[in-house]
């Protein structure tokens, strides 16, 4: 399609466009930025996006967007729906063949999505299924062989070149996550009355994942991480905070702190209402404080917005490189963050939070060499990723 046909296309009064990747919590937030200068440019135009269950939390309430649909689970009737839309545009921030693919099966009149260069198949069957594919010269693949051998655009930044093709120049590049009124309220009856923080305490954060350190040593490794946490910052509350997914492991380790000061856990459930939804979760909570230099607490099973505005209220963030890394940066909060051994240069560099001061640090073991060590090598390279953590933390406090 030529240029001309492209701009009498963007220049319908009924103009719909359809944002197509369907990704994880952290991706989605990194193109936010992009769907507001879509709205900026384009201020009449029906800006849909597809999104998953999780992703559907980030992305409601988001003023540059008219409507959202939750893809479940690909039938053909859920493809004859879209098809049936005829989208004017069809937008893919994703350089993934399978997503091409997907893009292709709603149709459309005007199919965009970023290539590199690089990268051949993907080549091959962008330029048959797309109607433009741009080519992206910061090739990921050549970056992480040689890191000095070509620049590199943050993720949010390559969004926004994706754009720029439809005339669409981010001029404001932070990051939207909304929250209400009552999720606010939530976060701090939550701190205040809850785990009963006071209104001068500070809290460090960590992110509960199933990702930390190494197989086998998921578990242990984050309980020694929160202890050293709770050692080393004794005026600090520890904060350990899961988002729906991962309660298993948070159980886990709560139980590991609680044998470990020989301390008794009295979890408190109760169920919250999800806002703007009839949909309800059950959240879980509870305070480990067996003594005076001990303040532990857990909460399990945040709604996504909830869990935003809880972290609104702390002092830093400790995660794995996750969604968790970009919503802290989505709720101006510093942020510790622990990236794989392999990929350390190009996620610390392409996916680094956005916008905030952040502190990376790189695993001592990818994880197949790790698992080729004895315990005691073992044991020496989780305590070293748990010192290094705690020196990022110290540089940011």
């Amino acid at each position: 399609m030529n240029e001309k046909n492209l701009k009498m296309i963007l220049k319908k009064e009924d103009l719909s466009i359809l944002i197509a990747r369907i990704d994880h919590v952290g991706d989605t937030l990194l193109y936010t930025p992009a769907l507001s200068a879509l709205r900026m440019k384009y201020p009449d135009a029906n800006i849909t996006v597809l999104s998953s269950p999780l992703t559907h939390e980030v992305l409601r309430g988001n003023t540059d967007i008219d409507e959202i649909i939750c893809y479940n689970e690909a039938s053909g009737e859920f493809y004859d729906n879209i098809r049936s839309r005829k989208f004017d545009v069809i937008l893919n921030f994703s350089a993934a063949v399978k997503d091409f693919i997907e893009a292709y099966k709603y149709g459309g009149r005007f199919r965009i999505a970023p290539l590199y260069k690089n990268m051949l198949v993907s080549q091959v069957v962008g330029r048959i299924l797309l109607h433009r594919a741009i080519i992206c010269e910061d090739d990921p693949g050549a970056y992480m062989n040689n890191p000095d051998s070509t620049t590199l655009l943050h993720e949010v930044e390559q969004n926004g070149k994706v754009v720029s093709h439809l005339y669409a120049d981010p001029v404001d590049t932070s990051l939207v996550l909304p929250v209400f009124p009552e999720d606010e309220s939530f976060a701090d009856d939550f701190i205040h009355n809850k785990i009963k923080i006071p209104g001068d305490g500070k809290i460090i954060a960590l992110q509960i994942s199933d990702r930390w350190f190494y197989e086998g040593y998921r578990e242990e490794g984050q309980a020694n991480l929160i202890r050293e946490l709770n050692s080393k910052f004794p005026d600090c509350t520890i904060l350990c905070l899961s988002y729906p997914g991962v309660e298993s492991i948070a159980n886990k380790v709560m139980k590991s702190i609680a044998e470990c000061f020989n301390c008794k856990i009295d979890e408190k459930k109760e169920e919250i209402k999800i806002t703007g939804s009839d949909k309800t979760a059950l959240f879980s909570f509870t305070s480990i404080s067996a003594s005076s230099n001990l303040k532990i607490c857990f909460a399990s099973n945040i709604p996504m917005k909830k869990y935003t505005s809880i972290l609104k209220r702390c002092e830093m963030l400790v995660t794995m490189h996750s969604g968790a890394t970009h919503i802290s940066a989505a709720a101006g909060l510093p942020s510790v963050v622990v990236f794989n051994h392999d990929y350390f240069e190009y996620f610390s560099y392409r996916e680094r939070p956005w916008k905030v001061e952040f502190r990376a640090v790189k695993k001592k073991h990818n994880d197949n060499d790790f698992h080729e060590l004895q315990d005691k090598g073992k044991k020496r390279s989780v305590e070293g990723n748990i010192e290094d953590i705690i020196n990022a933390c110290k540089v940011l406090l």
